[in-house]
């Protein structure tokens, strides 16, 4: 069974910050050259860091897929008008409450609207 789902506009910069806990791959070849051990130490950065801001090619090892734990499998929830409906009776009685059942949810998305979907009552 095939679903569509349409998507009006997907919020990069909050789906990068929910999928990607570390960014390290991100930074400039300079910057990661320059720090010293110690510095990549202190910073928790990863050795493949190196090799990706450099744009060396990964050796065939590292290509070949690894057994990944459960919790490396991010999810991605629906949230259906009836559910965010009963969410925000919740947040009006128990905003706490409310914020801890969302984070709970982990990626949320609902159909139309733009992904991850978060909702603008949920900051008031």
């Amino acid at each position: 069974m095939t679903i569509g789902y349409f998507v009006r506009e997907i919020d990069v910069e909050a789906l990068f910050d929910a999928l990607f806990e570390d960014t390290d791959f991100i930074l400039p070849k300079d910057v990661v050259n320059a720090l010293t051990a110690g510095d990549k130490s202190v910073l928790g950065l990863d050795a493949n860091v190196f090799g990706v801001a450099n744009e060396l090619r990964p050796h065939g090892d590292e290509l070949r897929p690894g057994k990944a734990s459960r919790s490396a499998v991010e999810s991605i929830a629906e949230l259906t008008a009836a559910d965010e409906a009963t969410l925000h009776r919740r947040h009006e009685s128990d905003p706490d409450g409310a914020w801890g059942d969302f984070e709970a949810m982990g990626v949320v998305y609902r159909r139309g609207e733009p992904f991850p979907y978060w909702p603008a009552w949920l900051e008031s």
